[in-house]
């Protein structure tokens, strides 16, 4: 009986250098893409569009996409200067409002005599992202509730003048401090206020509701915040350099509120 031979095995040879074709079409796909990224940021609308209905056909996904318009603006950097208007017309109207207050308001009777005694009861700083104003709650509110002074709400408004000619995103702060260990009231409290703030601001004309946001805290303010009086303030931020609030870095951190 004769010996069946076994079959050679079918070995499939390989090419070793095929997978950089597949890899060397793939950057060139994406180096396609790239320069087309860039040439649409130097192309206007019209031709834009035409771009884009070119390639409708072929992925069939950029129907919508081709009818957005790409805005005509400048790209804007992230840290542009600080608008110095701004803070001569924050500084000169809040002057102006408490200037003509009486003095039982301005100056507690502990407080020492100041030749311009309301110049304690505010503040306004250049920060990184914007523009801070700091008022003592003794100026806004009645005694210590969040019912907002009649002289204060002609002050806010003017406040919001401020925020609807410069449409940056704003943002109000409240500080109150516990009183006998009740953190909760004066969370709630503070939550009061920045909202009697932010209600007044986003009432003035011209003003995007849309860019205004609040936050109350139940403690002190960071040292940083605070104002000479050592009234509780009320932080009303400009962020003139930041595209919206959410850029802010946090400047609330515990090691400040000591």
């Amino acid at each position: 009986m004769g010996l069946v031979k076994k079959p050679e095995p079918n070995i499939r040879v390989v090419n070793p250098v095929a997978w950089m074709l597949t890899f060397s079409d793939l950057l060139t796909l994406m180096l396609v893409f790239f320069v087309l990224l860039f040439s649409m940021s130097t192309i206007d609308n019209q031709k834009m569009k035409g771009a884009f209905g070119t390639l409708t056909g072929a992925f069939g996904a950029l129907g919508k996409t081709a009818e957005a318009e790409m805005s005509p603006k400048p790209f804007q950097a992230m840290m542009a200067p600080v608008p110095e208007k701004l803070i001569r017309d924050l500084e000169d109207m809040l002057q102006r409002h408490l200037r003509e207050l009486p003095e039982e308001i301005i100056e507690p009777p502990e407080h020492e005599a100041l030749p311009e005694p309301y110049r304690d009861n505010f503040k306004v700083e250049r920060v990184d992202d914007g523009i801070e104003v700091m008022i003592g709650a003794d100026i806004l509110f009645d005694r210590s509730g969040w019912k907002l002074k009649p002289q204060s709400v002609e002050l806010l408004k003017e406040v919001g003048g401020e925020v609807a000619e410069w449409g940056v995103p704003v943002k109000v702060e409240a500080f109150v401090s516990p009183e006998d260990e009740s953190r909760d009231k004066a969370w709630d409290l503070s939550i009061y206020r920045a909202w009697a703030v932010t209600d007044v601001i986003a009432g003035v004309e011209g003003v995007d509701r849309q860019l205004l946001s609040m936050m109350g805290y139940g403690r002190p303010a960071p040292k940083r915040l605070r104002i000479r009086s050592g009234a509780s303030p009320v932080r009303v931020k400009f962020f003139t350099n930041a595209r919206d609030a959410d850029a802010e870095r946090s400047s609330l951190d515990t090691n400040e509120v000591q």
